[in-house]
C-alpha cells in the first residue's frame, strides 16, 4: 500500500508583542488525523519562547545595571586623600600652651609638647585632621628654632622624646595626623656637622675625615673684614667661640665675595651681606638667611644622605609628613656669581638684586624629588600616605 506524507507550512507569532518573532512549525498530516506532532511542535515552540524571553530580560536587566553603576560613579563624590579634604593648623608650640603637670616645664609660660597633648580634643572638635607643628628640634632658639643643632633631640624646653612619641601616639588615636617642619638648607653654627666642617677645614683630624667633612658647608676664601676676631659667648646650649658681628660685615671695607644678600635684610634698603667670616678657618662661608645658620653643601653626598637619615628617622617614629622649609634656597651659582640689580642707580640690598643665582638655581628640584623618595617608601602601606609640602616665596606675588 502506497502512503502519502502531506506537509502543510503553519506561522507562529510569539505572545511578547515586544519582541515581533515568528516561528515556523512543519505539521505533518497523516491518514489518521493524529494531532501528536502538532501538540510536539507547539510544545518545542513555547520553550523557545521562553528561553528568548529570558535572555532579552536578563540583557535589559543588565544594561540597567551598568547604567546605573556609570551614573553612581559619575555623581559620586572623588577618592581623596586626608591632605586634600581635611584642615591643616599650623602650631608654633612654643605660644600654643604650657602644660599643667608637676615637671619643670610646665609653668614656665612656653608652649610645651605635654601642653599640646592637653589640648588634643580640641583639634578634634574643630574637625582637624592634620597638624604641622613648627620646630622643636634641638636649637639655640636664635631663630626660634630654624636653627637647628640636632635634627633627633627634642629641645629640652619642649619635653623630650618620650613627649613626642606620647604625642605621635595620642593623635593617631584621635585620628589627627603629624607634620614636622623639616629644615634642610641650613643648620645652627652649633650644629656637629658644622663643627666638624671647621676641622676639617682647618686641616684637623685624620685625612679621611678632612676630606669627607671639610665641604659639608659652602667656603670661600677672602679678607678678613676689620676688626672680625673671636669671642666667646655663653647661650643657653653652653659657652663657645663664635666670629663677632664684625665678621658679618665684609661691606664695610669692601671685601665680600660677591654682592649675595641675606634674606633676612628682605625689601628693606638695608645691606646684610650673606657672608660670615670666620677667624678660625680664614675663610668665609655662606648662609643665605642669619649669620648664626650656615647654609649645608647639598651637593654634597654626605649631606644628602643625613638629610635622608633624619627623614627615615622620624618616619620610623610615626611621622606623617613633613613641611620642608626654604627649599628654594638651596643651591646657589658654583662660580660665585654676582647677582643682577634691578635698579642699577640704587644700593644692592636683597630687594633691589634678581635671585638668579640663589633662588630656584639649577636642579634644586631633584633634591626635593630625592626627600620625596623617602615618602614614597613609608607609603607602601595601603592607606597609607606620607605626605610633604615645599615651601616657596615669591615677592613679586
Amino acid at each position: 500500500m502506497t502512503r502519502t506524507l502531506n506537509w502543510t507550512k503553519m506561522e507562529f507569532r510569539s505572545h511578547m508583542p515586544e519582541c515581533r518573532l515568528r516561528f515556523f512549525c512543519f505539521i505533518r498530516e497523516k491518514r489518521d488525523g493524529s494531532l501528536v506532532d502538532l501538540l510536539a511542535g507547539l510544545v518545542r515552540l513555547e520553550i523557545y519562547t521562553i528561553v528568548v524571553n529570558f535572555i532579552v530580560a536578563v540583557l535589559t536587566a543588565f544594561g540597567c545595571l551598568i547604567g546605573l553603576s556609570i551614573t553612581i560613579i559619575v555623581k559620586s563624590p572623588k577618592c581623596l586623600d586626608y591632605w586634600e579634604e581635611t584642615p591643616i593648623y599650623q602650631l608654633y608650640p612654643r605660644s600654643f600652651n604650657d602644660c599643667t603637670d608637676d615637671r619643670d616645664i610646665c609653668g614656665d609660660g612656653i608652649g610645651d609638647l605635654p601642653g599640646i597633648i592637653e589640648k588634643l580634643d580640641y583639634f578634634s572638635d574643630l574637625g582637624i585632621g592634620a597638624i604641622w607643628m613648627n620646630p622643636v628640634y634641638e636649637s639655640p632658639m636664635d631663630d626660634t628654632g630654624y636653627d637647628i643643632s640636632d635634627y633627633r633631640k627634642i629641645h629640652y624646653e619642649y619635653g623630650n622624646e618620650t613627649d613626642m612619641e606620647n604625642l605621635i601616639n595620642e593623635m593617631h588615636k584621635r585620628g589627627i595626623k603629624l607634620m614636622m617642619d623639616f629644615v634642610p638648607n641650613h643648620t645652627s653654627n652649633q650644629n656637629s656637622m658644622f663643627e666638624a666642617s671647621i676641622r676639617a677645614q682647618m686641616g684637623d683630624g685624620e685625612l679621611e675625615e678632612i676630606e669627607e667633612n671639610k665641604d659639608l658647608y659652602l667656603w670661600i676664601d677672602g679678607d678678613r673684614p676689620s676688626g672680625c676676631e673671636l669671642e666667646t659667648i655663653t647661650g643657653i646650649l653652653g659657652t663657645n667661640d663664635f666670629p663677632n658681628d664684625a665678621c658679618n660685615h665684609c661691606d664695610i671695607d669692601n671685601k665680600c665675595p660677591n654682592n649675595y644678600m641675606s634674606v633676612f635684610s628682605g625689601n628693606l634698603e638695608e645691606i646684610i651681606p650673606a657672608w660670615t667670616y670666620h677667624p678660625k678657618v680664614d675663610k668665609y662661608y655662606y648662609r643665605a638667611f642669619g649669620h648664626f645658620q650656615p647654609d649645608l653643601n647639598l651637593r654634597n653626598e654626605k649631606v644628602l644622605k643625613e638629610l635622608n637619615d633624619i627623614l627615615e628617622f622620624w618616619m620610623e617614629k610615626g611621622i606623617d609628613g613633613f613641611r620642608v622649609d626654604a627649599i628654594a634656597y638651596g643651591l646657589e651659582n658654583e662660580d660665585w656669581r654676582d647677582e643682577p640689580k634691578k635698579d642699577p642707580v640704587k644700593e644692592g640690598f636683597w630687594g633691589n638684586l634678581h635671585h638668579d643665582y640663589t633662588y630656584e638655581f639649577s636642579t634644586f628640584h631633584d633634591i626635593i624629588m630625592g626627600f620625596r623618595q623617602i615618602m614614597d617608601k613609608y607609603s607602601t602601606e595601603p592607606g597609607v600616605d606620607r605626605m610633604m609640602i615645599t615651601e616657596a616665596t615669591d615677592s613679586q606675588v
